[in-house]
């Protein structure tokens, strides 16, 4: 991954602010860009309807014609985009997810506008629904960043991990990726912060503390067989153990290490974005300013996970 990276695309200059960051990916992976364009059947048959309908497939070609005109002269590895009507019975990101399925797409690249309403993270109804069934990770880009700066250095991946299935499920695919970009990977664990009012004790601050350090040794045990892993496949990785809170403690990283991707799990659910992304990946996306990826539940399998003092040694303090 990316073999071929698949680029929906509606028209919108909001839309096209991600082309760049595929662009960035195509160019040091030997990926090749797709860009897709759906377009949704009119909402009432009139006369004459079929035909302004087939007039805007062919508007939708000639669009995506010029995109990857635009990508060869940037001399990216491209096909020809697809357009094509919406099938009744689906919707645009059905139609989104049969082309990644039918074309073999190896990563979806989508810009968001990532704005906020009710405090909730609101992506929109087309990237809301391919994150949730998305059976390949999910870049997702805001269209207010600003094109990636070339990445001809050892790019920096961060993982957050909590010690769940399904955080470590964002493993395979940025394992894929560092090895691909030749980067190497930062493994981070956000500790919470214990309130000094919870043990108003002396004896159950003391008990308190003894358990925090066992805690936090766990931890460290924990993100070293990871890392292990990580090395086993030939891939550099460092470990971090921060206290703070989830969001504002992987923004900050990833801004320290000059993070060239974020890659993080999805909870899957339909529903509202927030629901869709989890509280903490929706929190990062909205405060943050490093591209995401995003793994679905249908996503690959974990990355394999070893143990053993022989493979810590790839641990980097």
């Amino acid at each position: 991954m990316p073999g071929r990276i698949i680029v929906p695309l509606d028209g919108s200059e909001r839309a096209r602010r991600v082309l760049p960051h595929a662009e960035a990916l195509a160019r040091l992976t030997g990926a090749r860009v797709l860009p897709v364009r759906a377009v949704q059947r009119s909402a009432v048959a009139v006369i004459g309807s079929a035909h302004t309908e087939t007039e805007r497939v062919h508007e939708a070609i000639r669009y995506l014609d010029d995109v990857a005109y635009e990508l060869s002269i940037h001399e990216i590895p491209n096909e020809r985009g697809i357009a094509g009507l919406v099938p009744p019975g689906l919707d645009i990101a059905d139609w989104i997810l049969e082309q990644v399925v039918s074309r073999e797409g190896d990563l979806i690249a989508m810009s968001t506008s990532a704005r906020s309403g009710v405090g909730l993270l609101i992506l929109g109804d087309v990237a809301d629904k391919v994150l949730a069934r998305s059976p390949v990770p999910v870049l997702l880009v805001r269209a207010s960043e600003p094109e990636p700066e070339l990445m001809d250095a050892s790019p920096t991946l961060l993982v957050p991990l909590d010690g769940s299935a399904s955080a470590e499920a964002a493993l395979r695919a940025a394992t894929t990726l560092s090895v691909q970009l030749g980067g190497r990977i930062v493994l981070l664990y956000a500790a919470p912060v214990v309130s000094p009012a919870l043990a108003p004790r002396a004896e159950s601050a003391v008990r308190m503390s003894a358990q925090a350090q066992e805690s936090r040794e766990e931890t460290q045990q924990y993100l070293e067989d990871v890392t292990g892993a990580l090395c086993a496949e030939g891939v550099e990785a460092q470990v971090e153990i921060n206290t703070g809170d989830t969001v504002d403690t992987i923004v900050a990283t990833a801004r320290d290490h000059m993070v060239t991707l974020i890659v993080m799990a999805t909870r899957g659910r339909t529903g509202r974005s927030r629901a869709v992304l989890g509280s903490v990946a929706a929190g990062v996306l909205q405060k943050g300013a490093t591209p995401i990826v995003l793994t679905g539940p249908l996503v690959s399998e974990h990355a394999p996970r070893e143990t053993g003092a022989s493979l810590r040694q790839c641990v980097t303090e």
